[in-house]
């Protein structure tokens, strides 16, 4: 359980790496200064600015989000599946051992 939860999450952050937020930004010194999002698009063919004085970029506010997000919701399904099993394996698998005092000839 532990690996497929680890490779789910690998996966998720590459599709993310992959497929980045975009955003078109117009940023003319004085004059103006605009950002729109541009959805998800592979990272190798960004999306074409909407005109002359446009450029694109990754939106890296958004991507960092996503990768919070995902890093909460895999650390709330390894706490919540993964961790209680881990608790009740160690309980029942280790038995208890008696340590006698020094000098006791049970050592």
């Amino acid at each position: 359980m532990k690996v497929k939860i680890l490779i789910t999450s690998l996966a998720v952050f590459i599709l993310t790496c992959l497929f980045p937020p975009w955003l078109n930004v117009l940023d003319i010194p004085y004059h103006a200064h605009q950002r729109v999002q541009s959805g998800h698009e592979f990272i190798l063919t960004p999306p074409q600015p909407q005109g002359d004085r446009w450029s694109v970029e990754i939106d890296m506010n958004t991507l960092f989000v996503e990768w919070a997000g995902l890093a909460a919701i895999t650390g709330l399904i390894w706490v919540l599946i993964v961790k209680p099993t881990g608790l009740r394996d160690d309980n029942t698998n280790h038995p208890k051992k008696f340590i006698s005092p020094p000098g006791d000839s049970r050592n």
